[in-house]
């Protein structure tokens, strides 16, 4: 059986054009891969400047909570007692700077609320809390607390520091 040089020269093209077609297609599925890499690699270095931009956030907020919670205690062991009305001042004042915080608090080395910037808990027992067993233990610095639900029935994190009375 003999094929006519035109029968071969259909096949030819008709090869060829599927040949052009594969790498058409070929070549359209590297550059959709390569435009999705990008674009993941892309997403990844945006999450990445906003996690760094957050982070950041995040350390300055809790290095003016520290500070804050030093010139508490410093104000407290100057003042000589927790209820002195320029302390409980300045734990008032304080509150209002930082609107992340919702109350400042003195706690004594028994474990009760002494002092409170906002509502009435003043003697409450925090003894079986994490932030006052970890300062109990010795820990001295900034003691930032995993979310939990608090007297109030809030679900809030607590930032602690101890300070301690040399006397």
């Amino acid at each position: 059986m003999s094929t006519s040089r035109f029968e071969t020269n259909t096949r030819l093209v008709w090869l060829v054009g599927c040949a052009a077609i594969v790498l058409w297609l070929m070549n359209t599925a590297w550059q959709i891969r390569s435009d999705y890499n990008r674009t993941v690699n892309e997403t990844n270095e945006m999450q990445e400047r906003l996690a760094l931009k957050a982070d950041a956030q995040i350390s300055i907020r809790l290095t003016i909570v520290d500070r804050l919670l030093r010139d508490i205690g410093e104000n407290r062991l100057r003042l000589g007692r927790p209820d002195h009305p320029r302390l409980l001042a300045h734990l008032k004042i304080d509150r209002t700077f930082l609107p992340v915080i919702r109350e400042l608090s003195i706690i004594d080395e028994t474990g009760h609320i002494r002092a409170i910037s906002g509502r009435g808990l003043t003697g409450a027992d925090v003894t079986g809390r994490d932030y006052f067993q970890v300062h109990r233990s010795g820990e001295q610095g900034l003691y930032l607390s995993a979310p939990f639900l608090g007297l109030a029935g809030a679900k809030v994190s607590i930032a602690t520091r101890a300070i301690r009375d040399p006397r």
